[in-house]
């Protein structure tokens, strides 16, 4: 890492730092508690329900803002809310 993009980062607020935090899929998986494969299957088929992803050159990159989100759309009060909002509930 550059000493100016250091530098960005630790100028930063820490609540910004912490929402814009890049992470890999090893360290998303965790963060989630989903598995490596998951994430990367749901990439590469393209599943509605996965979290947003960036690509740098080759490598794939989660913020955690978009992990929050993704998290955030998944927060219900009962079982049937959670049936209700998902994707085989419409089939």
């Amino acid at each position: 890492m550059s000493t100016q993009a250091t530098h960005q980062i630790l100028d930063t607020p820490m609540s910004t730092q912490a929402t814009h935090q890049i992470l890999d899929t090893p360290a998303a998986a965790k963060y989630l508690g989903k598995s490596e494969s998951w994430l990367k299957q749901a990439r590469v088929s393209g599943r509605a329900d996965a979290p947003r992803f960036r690509k740098i050159g080759r490598s794939v990159r989660y913020t955690q803002c978009d992990l929050d989100t993704y998290l955030a759309a998944r927060t219900f009060r009962s079982t049937t809310e959670a049936r209700a909002a998902s994707p085989a509930a419409g089939a």
